[in-house]
């Protein structure tokens, strides 16, 4: 009887063992899905370096372009904290339609958290400004994202859009760049935007309309069908279209 109950009080003290351990990988798991230490796995998503105020209209409008085709992966690379990133998204209350939206925190500029989001197998690459530094310093820090991008060569297929502080530092984020990317100097666009807008009512609407992806939508498509129709004809040949123009091989 002695020898019973001992092995059956071994027994229960080796189950409660392999219960804590496997209760604490399991909160060890949780705890890596909630600080972000997971590794993404993905291929031919959209990845976003930076976590400036214009990141919440940009996953909007990301989401919105790809609702039509089921979809897309979105992965931030953010200076903040997981959780932090989570909650400032999580306010502002956006509506990832079908699309799925992955954050991660890290250094943009450190190849290893490059890897770590898949940075060389995604389709875009977004690289935004630091709006919490000088415009100069700002620049100087996407500079550096940059050199650590090039030095690996990625993306290694898709586009870099990257966005500049000062129009004087273009031409430097242009070369060390690749071919296949933007510079995009927004704050100068925008100050045009503005004055335009200010001088003629009504173009501010007509500028949403035609650069956002609510409401209908502007495509650039080839149609073999249509080659060699006269316009007035192919106006006829697409229902459910609107065809507003051609773009021959001189753009």
């Amino acid at each position: 009887r002695f020898v019973g109950v001992l092995v059956s009080i071994s027994g229960m003290l080796i189950f409660a063992l392999l219960m804590s351990a496997v209760s604490a990988s399991f909160e060890n798991a949780l705890d890596a899905v909630r600080q972000g230490k997971l590794r993404v796995i993905e291929g031919d998503h959209i990845v976003i370096l930076g976590a400036a105020p214009v990141i919440f209209t940009l996953i909007e409008e990301l989401c919105l372009a790809a609702e039509s085709r089921g979809g897309c992966r979105i992965v931030i690379l953010s200076p903040l904290p997981k959780p932090d990133t989570e909650a400032c998204i999580q306010e502002r209350k956006i509506d990832f339609r079908s699309s799925r939206v992955m954050i991660r925190s890290g250094d943009a500029r450190r190849h290893e958290d490059l890897e770590f989001i898949a940075t060389p197998y995604a389709r875009a690459v977004i690289v935004l400004a630091n709006t919490e530094l000088s415009r100069e310093d700002g620049d100087s820090r996407t500079i550096n994202v940059l050199l650590a991008l090039r030095a690996k060569g990625w993306p290694s297929k898709g586009k870099l859009i990257v966005q500049c502080n000062l129009v004087r530092n273009y031409r430097v984020f242009k070369r060390l760049c690749p071919a296949a990317s933007e510079v995009i100097v927004a704050n100068d666009i925008v100050g045009k935007l503005m004055v335009q807008s200010s001088r003629q009512r009504g173009l501010a609407r007509i500028i949403t309309e035609l650069f956002g992806f609510a409401g209908d939508e502007l495509y650039v498509k080839q149609f073999s069908s249509l080659t060699g129709m006269p316009f007035s004809e192919a106006i006829f040949a697409l229902p459910g279209v609107i065809p507003i123009g051609i773009v021959d091989e001189h753009g």
